[in-house]
């Protein structure tokens, strides 16, 4: 795909420009109408996205009711206000392409974390209103203009890993191929990304001891859960799993900071991507449950460690890719018959 694109355009595909429009889309998409609410059968309020983020009114037949905006709808379009930065900023093209696809992702996330959110609000009002919210075209538009630039963040890090042309093959890509082992050279953004890994492994103990959900029922005890602290004594031990992963992500970082050795760096690159990509998944387990339970309001503690995920993820891709070095189609193909 990447071969054929760059034969399209000459060589050279408008990764950026692309990913600057789809961005602008996105956050333009902001000022569209976002959600319409009905209350049995009457039309009550039609939201932009900029209603979602910071709230607004609405009246009917009534004196002026005000609503407040969405936590997650405010990420979002934060995420997407950073990925459009990354964009112009003057950064090495490794580093500005996977900020601003993990930032365009975040972005997602947010606003589909919004929108489950605002259904089980409206679904949990008493009485017998049966309250709607159809989703408009702003939101939609936003949801695809994100994961768009997401999309185009991966095509392009990938792109940066192919070549075109050498002394020895000019005209021919260069496919990534796996370094064997060895020592390699000392990478501060390797370093870099072991001190995220770090961090992010110290935000899954922080989100731990942060509620996921509060409890708006009197009636449930206790009002608050987290994963350190469940409310039911043999629960407890389910804390074990993100504990285990962030110690794990803890000595992995470290590895990336002070080893060297590309057979080390290459494991801890494996367990830094895919507990980042465990606990994400982990974490918007709880933050579906908070949203979808009955009298409950979202708790930080969920989207910190969805964060902590997203973070420790992110974490991996530097140090994986270092591990890879582009070389001719006929060098790639004779050490995938060798491997």
């Amino acid at each position: 795909m990447i071969v054929a694109l760059k034969s399209i355009f000459g060589g050279q595909f408008p990764y950026r420009g692309l990913t600057r429009a789809t961005l602008g889309i996105g956050l333009l998409a902001f000022l569209l109408p976002f959600a319409g609410v009905s209350c049995n059968g009457q039309h009550v309020l039609t939201a932009s996205g900029l209603n979602a983020v910071v709230g607004g009114q609405y009246s009917v037949g009534s004196p002026v009711q005000h609503y407040s905006g969405d936590l997650s709808f405010f990420l979002a379009v934060l995420g997407g206000l950073i990925a459009l930065a990354f964009q112009f900023l003057r950064l090495r093209l490794r580093t500005r392409v996977v900020a601003s696809g993990v930032a365009s992702l975040w972005s997602v996330v947010m606003l589909l974390v919004g929108q489950a959110h605002v259904n089980a609000e409206l679904s949990d009002i008493p009485g017998q209103a049966v309250v709607t919210v159809r989703w408009e075209a702003g939101f939609w538009l936003a949801l695809a203009a994100m994961g768009v630039s997401a999309v185009l963040a991966a095509l392009e890090l990938y792109g940066t890993r192919v070549s075109w042309g050498s002394a020895d093959s000019p005209g021919l890509p260069r496919f990534p191929t796996f370094l064997p082992g060895g020592t390699a050279a000392r990478s501060w953004t390797v370093i870099v990304s072991g001190a995220v890994a770090v961090v992010a492994a110290l935000m899954i103990l922080a989100a731990c001891q942060l509620s996921y959900i509060h409890y708006t029922d009197p009636a449930i005890q206790p009002a608050t859960a987290s994963i350190f602290n469940p409310g039911f004594g043999p629960s407890n031990w389910f804390a074990a799993e993100p504990v285990g992963v962030a110690l794990l992500a803890i000595a992995a970082g470290v590895a990336l900071m002070t080893w060297m050795s590309r057979i080390p760096r290459a494991i801890a690159a494996a367990v830094v991507l895919a507990y980042g990509a465990q606990t994400f998944l982990l974490f918007l387990g709880y933050v579906v449950l908070a949203v979808r339970s009955p009298s409950a309001q979202l708790g930080p503690g969920g989207v910190v460690g969805m964060v902590a995920g997203a973070l420790l993820f992110a974490a991996g891709i530097a140090p994986a890719l270092t591990l890879f070095a582009a070389a001719p189609v006929s060098e790639a193909r004779a050490a995938g018959t060798t491997a």
